[in-house]
């Protein structure tokens, strides 16, 4: 004060504290000849982005998403953070996840198929003690009224595809806060990053904008044609598969391609590609009939990104493991098996949870008995079933080991 000056402090918890002062100084013989009166300010300096996600070390993050590719994408962007990731595939999978287990955060994909990221979360809200949980919307689906679908279903923020990597990382951090225990060890200080290599590819192939694409995955080259190749890769024989589902009259799985393809094509920089694919989405839900035109425009743009694609690199990534979240089946057919004895209708939602695990060691017939039982609220057939499964199960049916990462 005796200075004409002033001192504060900036803290939050997890990230660390910024000082700053103002004071006014004596000029030198210079300045004072001068006649000049000065005030030196130090102001802070922004906060790094390592800085501002600091807090996400350690954290636990569900991470609820169908696409292989667009898993590896995020096990990309979050490994780096000291992020310990879950996956699960499927709604049903995530509402036992949580059950299960503790987390900081879910990351939800929205349009999945079977049980919608929108249905996962109200279960899981409607849980005891998953009111507070942040549920973050992951979407290629950008219009308002997406939104506001997503926040009358629960969830806290959204998140459009293709995904910004500091986006992201930020949105996790806001949400996350302080609330990660501190870790038992302490953290290794990681030297300064070297600067990024100047760039080997090409800004922009036709069809293909490379540079955002670059850019939105904070300058990781090899991620950009991981997923480029990848997207090939799911999509060999073009959008014939798509075709003969439409002409089958499984408009539906076509539909779940195109919006697929929408985003992947975005997050790898093939912007003709995402918008027919996205015209292609749209004309499917509305259900004109007539997609000929969407169509043929998407099957031009996919060869062009194909035939540009073919100039490039493989990527080298090599992914690592990430930890999955198969749920205990063996706890949740008990579960199962003490709702059924109290006729409680938590049932129907119990065996809705069970199935996708249970496809793998039972007969489907046996399963379709079981299922049908409980819908028609004949819990006694459906009891004698789970019984039955019970008695067979072996170690065939139990969850396969977990790989952690972080």
């Amino acid at each position: 004060d005796k200075m004409g000056g002033r001192i504060a402090v900036e803290s939050r918890p997890g990230v660390g504290s910024i000082f700053l002062f103002t004071a006014e100084f004596g000029l030198g013989a210079q300045g004072a000849a001068a006649g000049a009166e000065r005030t030196t300010t130090l102001a802070p300096a922004p906060p790094t982005s390592l800085q501002r996600t600091a807090v996400l070390r350690g954290a636990r993050v569900l991470l609820v998403e169908d696409n292989a590719l667009n898993r590896q994408l995020a096990q990309e962007i979050l490994q780096p953070t000291g992020v310990v990731l879950d996956v699960a595939e499927n709604g049903p999978d995530a509402i036992g996840a949580v059950r299960q287990n503790a987390y900081n955060a879910v990351l939800m994909d929205v349009q999945m198929p079977g049980m919608d990221g929108l249905e996962a979360t109200r279960r899981i809200r409607a849980a005891p003690g998953s009111a507070a949980l942040p549920i973050i919307a992951l979407t290629a689906n950008a219009m308002e009224r997406d939104r506001e679908d997503c926040f009358a279903a629960g969830m806290n923020d959204f998140l459009t595809k293709p995904i910004d990597t500091d986006q992201l990382l930020l949105t996790l951090a806001h949400w996350i806060g302080g609330a990660v225990a501190p870790l038992a060890t302490p953290v290794r200080r990681e030297p300064a990053a070297p600067p990024p290599p100047p760039p080997t590819l090409p800004a922009a192939l036709p069809g293909i904008d490379l540079a955002s694409a670059v850019k939105r995955l904070g300058g990781r080259e090899n991620l950009v044609l991981d997923v480029l190749h990848g997207l090939l890769r799911q999509f060999p024989d073009g959008i014939e598969p798509m075709r003969a589902s439409l002409d089958a009259g499984r408009a539906e799985e076509a539909q779940v391609a195109a919006h697929t393809l929408k985003g992947l094509a975005a997050t790898a920089g093939c912007m003709r590609l995402s918008a027919a694919a996205r015209e292609t989405e749209a004309a499917i839900k509305a259900g004109a009939g007539d997609w000929q035109a969407p169509l043929a425009e998407l099957a031009a743009a996919l060869a062009e990104v194909r035939a540009s694609a073919s100039q490039l690199p493989a990527g080298t990534h090599r992914p690592r493991a990430v930890r999955t979240t198969p749920i205990d089946v063996g706890a949740e057919m008990a579960n199962l098996d003490r709702l059924l004895r109290t006729n409680d209708s938590a049932a129907l939602e119990q065996v809705e949870l069970l199935l996708p695990s249970l496809r793998a060691h039972y007969p489907r017939e046996v399963l379709d008995v079981l299922t049908r039982s409980v819908q028609t609220f004949d819990f006694d057939t459906a009891l004698g079933i789970l019984e039955t499964l019970s008695d067979v199960r072996g170690p065939r049916a139990e969850a396969p080991a977990a790989a952690k990462l972080g």
